[in-house]
């Protein structure tokens, strides 16, 4: 790796999901999905 490469840093992030909530009401209660869900995906990277 070249000093330019390192001085660069990593690329940014191709996808950034930050402080995500989700919650749904059902009847008298609240359904929790998602509670501050937080990630970055990186270009090559593959999710499930």
């Amino acid at each position: 790796m070249s000093l330019q490469e390192e001085l660069k840093g990593p690329p940014p992030a191709k996808l950034v999901v930050d402080h995500v909530s989700k919650w749904f009401q059902q009847k008298r209660q609240t359904i929790h999905a998602l509670d501050d869900v937080s990630f970055e995906v990186a270009e090559g990277e593959f999710i499930v």
